[in-house]
Order: C-alpha cells, then structure tokens, then sequence
C-alpha cells in the first residue's frame, strides 16, 4: 500500500459490523472492511471504482495478501481523484 499512498493516511475505523479501512479516515473513502466478527467465517469487502463492496471468504489473516493488487487500485483511485 505504501507504494501508492503515504501509510499515514490509511486509517482504521471499528465499526459494529466491520472494520473499516479508509483513506484519510474519511468514510467515503474505503479501502476495504474487515468482516471477522464470526468466529468460523471471515470476510474481506474490496471496493470498485463506483464503491460497490464484494465480500470474499478468507480463511485467515494472511489471505488478505491476495487482495493485494485490488487494494493498492482502490487506494490509488481515491488518492488521484
């Protein structure tokens, strides 16, 4: 991520549901969400351009590595709009 943006301006917000990765902790701005409030199930929500979410089912903590690229996009849309 810090190939696109400055890693200062990623910030974390713990909501009810989720956990909200934003840029420059502003809401309409995600990153992604953390969905890791179920003990047996676990989500990453990755975002488009238009700020749809797309849950994907993630075993666990180092599978989020797979969503690299789409996380480093949606970082550098926000960061050159």
């Amino acid at each position: 991520m810090s190939k696109v943006v400055e890693p200062e301006r990623v910030h974390m917000r713990d909501q009810i549901r989720y956990c909200g990765i934003l840029l420059d902790n502003k809401n309409n701005r995600p990153i992604c969400r953390l969905h890791f409030n179920a003990a047996s199930v676990k989500y990453i929500e990755t975002f488009d351009a238009d700020k749809n979410g797309v849950k994907h089912k993630i075993k666990n903590l180092s599978d989020i590595y797979q969503f690299e690229d789409a996380l480093r996009a949606t970082a550098n849309f926000y960061s050159n709009a």
